[in-house]
């Protein structure tokens, strides 16, 4: 494997994205083995689930975020100031 220098760190995304499309190609050609081994590929979250996985029965989707502040107040929700 080519080791690589990083000669200043303008180049750390550059090598952060060549690192991300290689895992994803990885991912793409290990697909059709881990399909024929069992896995499911789920559609809602684009992910491969491991055989035997299954969704907790008494699972609760997050509700939608509110369109502003005012309907939040009036679901109950509160806000949390960023801090910073």
């Amino acid at each position: 494997m080519k080791q690589r220098t990083i000669s200043s760190p303008a180049t750390l995304p550059a090598i952060g994205d060549h690192n991300g499309t290689r895992l994803e190609r990885l991912g793409e050609r290990d697909k059709e083995d881990r399909l024929a081994a069992g896995w499911k590929w789920c559609e809602e979250h684009e992910v491969m689930v491991p055989p035997g996985w299954m969704r907790d029965p008494d699972y609760v989707a997050p509700p939608e975020a509110p369109l502003n502040m005012c309907e939040g107040q009036r679901l109950g929700l509160t806000f949390k100031p960023p801090s910073g």
